[in-house]
């Protein structure tokens, strides 16, 4: 409600006796999708969400195998992914930061293919978006993924190129300015 009065949300009172929003790392306050609960009441933007994540996660799927040779198999495993009693179980429990967990195949597909600035940009932006939406799980889940699938005679071409170096600079430096907003308030409180 005070997201659609256009008011910070600073203290959830039916938590714990009340706790500070911001310094909840499991917050999804700057998440690109709390901007649903501007027009949708909470119940439905949560659940329009996680069909938006679902979606990604499919496409992501599909992504991941597109070197399968037969059609039908890559769209069924896509299938079979997104209906994983994994996901429903959690979202039944009411842990709707687990939605970024749908965007494992694209982290996996986009860390065996770190050989283009593009790719690098687009991993780099979902792995802020798995932090800026609170999903710190699939963070950890997405950096242990990354860490040990990384394409790094790839990678190490691309940062070695001297012409890539003011733009990966200037990435790192934009990512970290974006994920700031969320990390000092954690920091300020605890």
């Amino acid at each position: 409600d005070a997201i659609r009065d256009f008011r910070m949300p600073l203290l959830d009172p039916w938590i714990c006796g009340g706790i500070d929003i911001l310094s909840n790392p499991q917050n999804w306050i700057y998440s690109p999708l709390v901007v649903l609960n501007l027009f949708l009441n909470p119940y439905i933007a949560n659940l329009l969400s996680l069909l938006i994540c679902s979606i990604f996660g499919y496409w992501g799927m599909l992504k991941l195998c597109e070197g399968m040779e037969a059609t039908y198999e890559k769209y069924l495993i896509s299938a079979l992914f997104n209906l994983s009693p994994f996901f429903f179980l959690h979202f039944a429990e009411g842990h709707i930061v687990y939605r970024t967990f749908y965007f494992l195949p694209f982290v996996l597909y986009l860390s065996t293919k770190l050989n283009t600035l593009s790719n690098l940009w687009w991993l780099l932006l979902i792995l802020a978006g798995m932090f800026l939406d609170g999903g710190l799980y699939p963070l950890y889940f997405s950096i242990f993924l990354v860490v040990f699938n990384t394409n790094y005679p790839g990678l190490y071409r691309l940062i070695t190129d001297r012409r890539n170096f003011k733009v990966l600079v200037i990435t790192c430096i934009g990512i970290s300015f974006l994920l700031l907003a969320k990390i000092l308030p954690v920091l300020y409180v605890h």
